[in-house]
C-alpha cells in the first residue's frame, strides 16, 4: 500500500518512517496496554481497543488511491521475477 501512497522518491524515507512507526508501536502498545489494563480492568481496556479499532478501520476506509500495479499491468515486478524462469 505504501507505494501507492508515495511518490517514487519518497519511498525511502516513508518506509523508513513506517518501520520506526511500526517498532514503536509494537513495544509501546505493549507497555501502554499492561499499564492501562492493570490500572482501569482488562474489560475497560479490552473494550477501549476494540473502539480504537473501528475507529482505525473508518480512517483506513476513507483513503483513496490508485493501485499502481492495475496502471501498468504488463510490466513485471519484483514479486513476479522469479515466474520468468519458471515458464521458459
Amino acid at each position: 500500500m505504501l507505494p501507492n501512497l508515495v511518490a517514487t522518491e519518497d519511498l525511502v524515507h516513508a518506509n523508513t518512517i513506517f518501520g520506526i512507526t511500526l517498532a514503536l508501536a509494537t513495544v509501546g502498545g505493549i507497555t501502554l496496554g499492561g499499564l492501562i489494563a492493570e490500572k482501569v480492568g482488562v474489560l475497560t481496556t479490552v473494550l477501549a481497543n476494540v473502539v480504537m479499532c473501528l475507529v482505525s478501520a473508518g480512517f483506513l476506509w476513507n483513503i483513496r488511491m490508485v493501485p499502481t500495479r492495475l496502471l501498468r499491468p504488463n510490466i513485471p515486478g519484483p514479486e513476479t521475477a522469479g515466474l520468468n524462469y519458471d515458464r521458459s
